[in-house]
């Protein structure tokens, strides 16, 4: 698996590409905890992106929910985007849609996820 990290503002994100499985899980929460910080990074949501991720396995749901369980404890919130028709049935399927915020693409996460700027 391949991981870009990026910034938009104040959310990181994490762009995936490869299968979130036995293989990859490990790494992805490693760096997304390495990336994210305590909350002193700034980052104040971490957005992963999986649009070209082909499918997730027990191993990658687990690794999302140590990423999960991070985040809340240095207040970043986290949402997922990108999902293909497999993606989004396993979140289905497994009630894990009800647990992150998830987005259709980037763009949108990014828009809905967006700071107000100054008044």
């Amino acid at each position: 698996m391949q991981i870009t990290e990026s910034r938009e503002g104040h959310t990181g994100v994490m762009a995936l590409s490869g299968a979130l499985d036995t293989m990859s899980a490990a790494a992805l929460s490693t760096q997304a905890i390495a990336f994210c910080g305590d909350g002193a990074s700034g980052i104040r949501t971490l957005l992963v992106d999986l649009t070209d991720v082909p499918y997730v396995t027990s191993a990658g749901f687990r690794a999302l929910l140590v990423i999960r369980k991070h985040t809340e404890l240095a207040s970043i919130g986290v949402a997922l985007c990108g999902f293909n028709e497999v993606v989004a049935d396993l979140f289905e399927a497994s009630a894990f849609d009800s647990i992150f915020a998830i987005y259709p693409d980037r763009a949108a996460a990014l828009v809905a996820i967006a700071e107000p700027g100054p008044a």
